[in-house]
Parts: structure tokens; sequence; C-alpha cells
């Protein structure tokens, strides 16, 4: 069977592995030597490499959720080897998200959004949306920007509007981006490049997502929307917020 190597380099702030761990369910054999960084970084409850043409839904996490990629092919990256471009494709999969989570991943577009601050008009990196007003999220492009659209099920006019990156996403060049959110405080938090560039306040609680969410979109949206555009690599999500220390760390993977 194939196998992929997870290189662990050892820090003061980190849990030192060393052991060889198979994922029965893909045939894989995570041979994991020294990973660096936080602890709180271990353990994804998904984490979807998206660096095998043949199994770009894997989930490696040892959890065994794994996605449905749908019209998703592989290219190689100068930097990042295989990676999943996405081109009206998606990468289906149940979420595992409660009401805290972390979403981290690699972006490379130059599909620019739609002008406006609507976070529902632009192209969809992450779709967790449910029609109406609800506590649900997605993550779209607005011009060059990474563009949250975070649920405010008491304002809808407020549900409308984005929280917009302050960055450029959009350059044809690797992006990290990464989206926490700490439920009991209702606090939203979009990283890029491993610094936090803006939050938000809103609801606490659970959230409320549809039974499957996507990277990508397949079929249309309401408001439509053009399909995503892009090559996406190393998606790890979290059923916990992870810290900024934490985030950054994971930009540099």
């Amino acid at each position: 069977s194939p196998q992929m190597v997870l290189r662990l380099s050892a820090s003061a702030s980190s849990a030192v592995v060393v052991s060889a761990l198979l994922c029965a369910a893909c045939g894989v054999d995570l041979r994991a030597t020294e990973e660096a960084g936080p602890t709180e970084v271990e353990k994804p409850d998904q984490w979807f490499p998206m660096n095998d043409a043949a199994n770009l839904g894997r989930d490696i996490s040892g959890n065994a959720r794994h996605g449905l990629a749908v019209a998703l092919s592989a290219v190689t990256d100068a930097s990042r080897g295989q990676v999943a471009r996405f081109a009206d494709s998606a990468l289906v999969f149940v979420p595992v998200m409660k009401q805290d989570f972390t979403i981290s991943l690699w972006v490379k577009t130059e599909q620019l959004g739609p002008a406006g601050d609507f976070w529902s008009d632009g192209p969809r990196i992450f779709n967790g949306d449910i029609s109406g007003v609800h506590l649900d999220f997605s993550l779209a492009l607005l011009l060059d920007k990474a563009a949250l659209g975070a649920g405010m099920p008491d304002d809808s006019d407020a549900d409308k509007l984005a929280l917009k990156s302050a960055r450029s996403v959009v350059d044809g060049a690797w992006h990290h981006l990464a989206i926490t959110r700490d439920g009991e405080r209702g606090l939203w938090s979009l990283f890029v490049d491993g610094e936090l560039d803006t939050s938000r306040s809103g609801a606490t609680g659970p959230l409320v997502l549809p039974d499957s969410v996507s990277f990508g979109v397949l079929g249309e949206t309401d408001p439509k929307t053009p399909p995503l555009e892009a090559d996406l690599s190393d998606a790890r999500l979290y059923s916990r917020a992870l810290s900024a220390e934490a985030v950054a760390f994971l930009a540099t993977r």
C-alpha cells in the first residue's frame, strides 16, 4: 500500500511522538517521527491533506471521517507537491464542528470575487450555509479578500455582511487561512498567513450546520455564486478553537 511520511520536529512546547500509525480504513501507513509546535495542533478531528490523486477525500486523522471528492483533480505544485484543484468541484464531508472549532488550510487562487459586502455573493472556499438566518458559517472571496460569513440569527441584516480580511489572498501565491470560533464568547477570528487578521463577536452557543459541508460547492447556491477556482492543500479541522500560537505554527507546515 502507499506510504506517507509525517515528519515532526521536537520543541519545548511540543509532544514528541515516535510511532507508526496505521489507518486501517484508508490503508496508509503514517509514520510519525518528530512533530514540532504546540501540543494543541496534534490530533485534528479531520485532516484532508489532498495530496493523493486517487484519494483526495481521505481523512488521515485516524478517525476515518473521509470526504467525497466530486470532480476534483490533483495537480503537482512546485512548493507543495500534489494538491487538489477546484473548478466547479467540491470535497463534501460530514462536519465535526459543533460549537468551538478551527479550520486550517492552504489556498492558492487568482480568482477575484465580486465587489461588495455580502459574503454569499462570492465563490465559496468553504460552504456550511443553511438557507435562511441561522448560526452557520461559510468562507468566500470578495475581490481579493477572504470573506467570512458568520451567522447572526438575531440580526438578519448583519447576517449577510462579510467579515473581510485586510490582507489580500488572491495573487496566485499560497496563503494559509484559518477560522476559529469560541462558542462560549461568540468570538470569530480570521487568520491570514499565521497572523490574526480580523475578528468579530456574535451569537453564542452551538452552531447550526447542514448535514454535509464542503470545500468548494457543487451546483447552484442561493444566491447564485461562481464556482471556486483554486488549489487547496492540507485542510485540518478541529472541534476546538486553537490559540494564535497554534495557528501560527500551522502556517509553517
